[in-house]
């Protein structure tokens, strides 16, 4: 619908990008029900960080557009575990698409996509609702990751009482059998 709108507003270049990207992000649900849900993760990620880059540089520094990198970044790493090397391989992999795509947005000045119809009155109210979202984005990832180790702790607190209490059990069978 944002394509549609954009390109009725004269900017065919967001408007194509945003449909392609959109048909792309369908094709997730393609990727979910052929391959398993983490490929799917992966291919969704990789297509929300290109579209964070057009926007970065499509409507400047000033927008805050690269702000959702951060909760891009830990949805990733909440995704992914250190516990296979497929998982390293991948966690890492996004992390570098994330900084080269920074990284190009620094060298080329945010121009490689720029819409100059933006004033910057637009720009900052941009910002103003990037930031908005990414701040309740990291919250609710922080909140994903607190809420795990807690449920992991309890998890491991259960199975140290239960092995007490098979201590304990066993050691009252062994005294009553002497």
């Amino acid at each position: 619908t944002t394509g549609i709108n954009n390109y009725l507003l004269g900017d065919p270049q967001s408007a194509i990008f945003l449909e392609l990207l959109a048909m792309f992000s369908l094709l997730t649900l393609a990727v979910n029900f052929y391959f398993n849900p983490k490929t799917a993760f992966l291919y969704l990620f990789i297509f929300i960080t290109v579209g964070v880059f057009f926007f970065d540089s499509y409507s400047g520094v000033d927008s805050g557009s690269y702000l959702y990198y951060f909760p891009l970044s830990l949805a990733v790493a909440n995704m992914f575990d250190f516990q296979t090397k497929n998982d390293r391989i991948i966690l890492i992999s996004q992390l570098l698409l994330i900084g080269i795509l920074i990284f190009l947005n620094i060298v080329t000045d945010h121009k490689i996509f720029e819409n100059e119809n933006l004033t910057i009155e637009q720009k900052n109210e941009m910002f103003n609702i990037n930031m908005l979202i990414s701040v309740i984005c990291l919250v609710y990832f922080i909140f994903l990751i607190v809420s795990s180790n807690v449920q992991k702790l309890s998890l491991l607190e259960n199975l140290v009482n239960e092995e007490s209490k098979l201590r304990n059990l066993e050691v009252e069978k062994n005294r009553i059998q002497i």
